[in-house]
């Protein structure tokens, strides 16, 4: 039994992220970064969808979020870190091997996390695959892929202590 359109439906599932991202700007009485690309996802998301009538659009939204984050990841390291972290933070950047270290660990989170928003949105756009269970897959694929890329970042330091146990990111 169906009791809406799957528009309708996607455009609800919407509503409880915008609605966080409004109050957490009201309550911080400043603009969050995080909370400025959902809600700039979500109009143009709704936008698109309701000018096309094209639910899977919608879904490409939470694509645009991942790449959005990805892109202001930098500034929210800046802003949420004290001043004692900062310098030792700088003082750890200048031991050999860190900034290459640190480097490598950020490409591949880069590169890792567009591939996911890639992927996600060619199988938003172009798959077969049902509605429900797209809806699904855009949930499970950011959690996967940052777990997946956690792991591979905790290996990549293990291996980093056992090539040279004095140069590495953790110390």
């Amino acid at each position: 039994m169906k009791f809406t359109t799957e528009i309708v439906a996607l455009l609800l599932s919407g509503v409880p992220p915008f609605i966080e991202s409004i109050v957490i700007i009201i309550t911080k009485r400043r603009v969050d970064i995080v909370s400025s690309v959902v809600l700039f996802c979500t109009l143009v998301g709704v936008v698109v969808t309701v000018a096309t009538k094209n639910p899977l659009l919608l879904l490409v939204k939470d694509s645009c979020l991942t790449v959005g984050n990805n892109k202001v990841s930098r500034s929210l390291i800046n802003f949420q870190t004290t001043k004692e972290d900062l310098e030792k933070l700088d003082k750890e950047w200048l031991l050999p091997g860190v900034q290459r270290e640190t480097k490598v660990i950020c490409l591949v989170w880069g590169i890792g996390l567009i591939f996911e928003s890639i992927l996600r949105t060619l199988l938003n756009l172009f798959s077969k695959i049902e509605l429900k269970i797209l809806v699904n897959i855009n949930i499970a694929f950011p959690p996967v892929f940052v777990a997946l890329l956690g792991l591979w970042t905790y290996l990549y330091i293990l291996y980093l202590e056992k090539k040279n146990p004095i140069d590495v990111i953790t110390q």
